[in-house]
């Protein structure tokens, strides 16, 4: 296939070697499973998801422009909300699940060429640059979490982005590779503030009242199914992606809409006691 200029991302699991290798397989794999596929359904319609591996997704697109730097924080907010969530419904005294908290998040970015192989069902990618990104996530950033660009992807990006980024760059056997980084602990603090538990009818600016012929239990479990959601909110197709631990709480609703079904509006819910509240946040 023929080469592609965009953008790489390496989005990175920060301390999966030392989890894995310190806790219970069977329960560190469904958490880390969980949060590689609540990236994947953050970089879902964004970036495109060419490879996964183990701890990390390489995703790339051909935009280049500061947009990106958006998504990685919304997916980063994500990540870290959905660990709150697997924390919060954990009841097992177990490593794997006690220390989940020491997982965090990184992300590689640059600007460059890459090419798709096609390799029986897999794809693969390759180029220079391809294999610039992945060498760029050993480097020497102070910091666990962080977004760490090139100088070739901040090239592209307006001074007022480029501001908020540290020099950083690093030394490898092909030379010097200019880069610097974005420290990403304030996106997790605003993530993690920003939770809506409840709406109560004091703090609504709109109540809506139905009253229905069957039992609570029933008229939720009705209400939450997708068929259901896709019937009274108008649209072709309505996805329900699980929350922590298979449950509702962190789980998503993504309403597909637009030719081909390429338009996506998520609804996120961010605290439920079913069948007395179920809080949403949209997208």
């Amino acid at each position: 296939m023929p080469a592609t200029q965009g953008t790489l991302v390496l989005a990175d699991i920060s301390g999966y070697t030392a989890y894995m290798a310190g806790v219970e397989h069977e329960h560190s794999l469904e958490i880390i499973g969980e949060l590689i596929e609540t990236i994947a359904n953050s970089f879902d319609s964004r970036l495109h998801i060419d490879q996964l591996e183990g701890d990390a997704l390489c995703a790339t697109t051909e935009r280049t422009d500061p947009e990106i730097l958006a998504w990685l924080n919304d997916t980063f907010g994500r990540f870290h909300e959905r660990l709150r969530d697997i924390r919060e419904l954990s009841t097992c005294p177990c490593r794997a699940c006690a220390s989940a908290s020491d997982l965090g998040l990184k992300f590689i970015v640059h600007r460059g060429e890459f090419s798709r192989q096609q390799i029986g069902h897999a794809v693969q990618l390759y180029g220079t640059d391809v294999n610039l990104v992945h060498r760029l996530a050993k480097n020497t950033v102070p910091l666990r979490e962080y977004v760490f660009a090139t100088d070739a992807t901040l090239a592209g990006w307006p001074e007022s982005v480029r501001q908020g980024f540290v020099a950083a760059p690093q030394r490898y056997d092909v030379g010097e590779v200019g880069a610097a980084y974005a420290d990403l602990a304030p996106v997790k603090e605003k993530a993690l503030k920003d939770r809506v538990v409840e709406v109560t009818p004091q703090t609504s600016k709109l109540t809506l009242r139905y009253r229905y012929a069957g039992p609570p239990e029933q008229v939720a479990f009705i209400l939450m199914d997708p068929e259901t959601r896709k019937r009274y909110l108008g649209v072709p197709r309505v996805d329900l992606i699980p929350g922590a631990k298979g449950t509702y709480l962190g789980a998503e609703f993504h309403c597909r809409h637009g030719k081909n079904l390429e338009g996506k509006t998520v609804f996120r819910i961010t605290a439920c006691d079913i069948p007395d509240f179920i809080t949403t946040y949209m997208e």
